[in-house]
């Protein structure tokens, strides 16, 4: 049986280079052999070195976790504190060129160019027809990485159901962060404010549809939000970083009646919001969005505010044709990310978590 290599966390806090058995072919499955791999950088960082929120973090004594957060992500199905180990964990997005197709495949031959969402990073791939999209001729295999980052933005965007001339923040620049003011942009919001500490991301958030950038250090800001949205607060307000200390100031740059919608799965707690004037007065509307909850792919769904108005399927799809039309260009994303040998999986995890500064994200070769 043939071999390939994967990234492997034998513990909390390491990560290697493994071999695994390529498995064999089903008739209706496609081997797709990896070019390059993208962090999931939030999740993974975060179930590596067991951050809050994580099941990862229970590991060890003196976590955040509780005993009814250990017991909820076991609901959930995870495996949690030391049982969390060993495991290969899923990449946000794989692209290559497939080797082989099963006998009832029909929408791809050996040699086509194709990218995977949500799977372990690895050599290989061994998917479902269904689960590949095809790599349009025009973008590269590290371009199309990262529509699986941006389906975590238009998720955002549709649950806010950002409307024509709408002022809308985006609160960190990271690769979700991006995506979020270009799917703002895309949906007629002006003017587009973008937020975030590291000047260099904040260039690229320019280049990709913000009309203003902001540093979140800056001690005016919320008086610059003020007077950039005409006085009233943004109606939208998207959360991007991760960070619960976030959360306080999105409410306080939203308006009355405004959307705050939360995709940075915010790792750890906070307390400081005063829900009386920056909530309740303000009638907010408080909103999650992951990808966990897209509506499943059926033809009809009947509860579209707790799915985000669309099927995964037909989220995935619009993506592509966004990025075959043009209206999504990733180049600027590629050109902020790091890439490195796959065999530097230790450090690059490392990057992906602590030096934000440098990269937006790192990008795994497979050679």
């Amino acid at each position: 049986m043939a071999q390939g290599t994967r990234i492997w966390w034998p513990r909390r806090g390491v990560a290697t280079i493994e071999p695994f058995e390529i498995p064999v072919l089903k008739p209706n499955e496609v081997l797709l052999r990896a070019n390059c791999s993208l962090f999931n950088a939030g999740s993974e960082t975060a179930f590596l070195y067991g951050l809050p929120n994580t099941p990862g973090a229970v590991e060890n004594e003196g976590s955040e976790q509780t005993d009814d957060v250990v017991e909820g992500w076991g609901r959930l199905g995870w495996k949690s504190g030391k049982s969390f180990f060993p495991r290969a964990p899923e990449a946000g997005s794989i692209a290559g060129t497939i080797e082989a197709v099963g006998p009832d495949v029909k929408s791809f031959r050996p040699g086509d160019r194709a990218q995977v969402s949500t799977y372990p990073h690895a050599s290989h791939a061994v998917v479902t027809e269904a689960q590949l999209r095809r790599t349009p001729a025009a973008v590269t295999d590290d371009e199309v990485l990262f529509a699986a980052p941006a389906h975590t933005a238009l998720l955002a965007a549709q649950k806010a159901v950002i409307q024509l001339g709408e002022a809308v923040v985006v609160l960190g620049q990271g690769q979700i962060g991006i995506c979020a003011v270009r799917f703002a942009r895309l949906n007629g919001a002006r003017p587009v404010i973008a937020i975030d500490y590291v000047e260099n991301r904040l260039a690229i958030a320019k280049q990709c549809g913000a009309d203003h950038v902001l540093n979140g250090a800056d001690e005016a800001l919320e008086r610059k939000v003020l007077s950039l949205t005409g006085g009233s607060g943004a109606q939208v307000v998207i959360d991007a970083t991760g960070n619960p200390a976030a959360l306080p100031i999105a409410f306080r740059l939203a308006g009355r009646f405004g959307r705050v919608v939360i995709i940075g799965s915010p790792r750890g707690v906070t307390k400081e919001v005063n829900f009386y004037t920056d909530v309740m007065w303000k009638n907010l509307f408080v909103l999650g969005a992951h990808v966990s909850a897209a509506a499943p792919d059926t033809e009809y769904y009947l509860v579209p505010w707790q799915f985000g108005l669309e099927t995964a399927k037909r989220q995935r799809d619009l993506i592509f044709r966004l990025i075959e039309s043009g209206d999504l260009d990733f180049a600027p994303l590629v050109a902020g990310t790091i890439s490195m040998d796959s065999g530097e999986v230790q450090r690059a995890y490392q990057i992906a978590l602590e030096e934000h500064d440098r990269a937006l994200n790192v990008i795994l070769r497979w050679g």
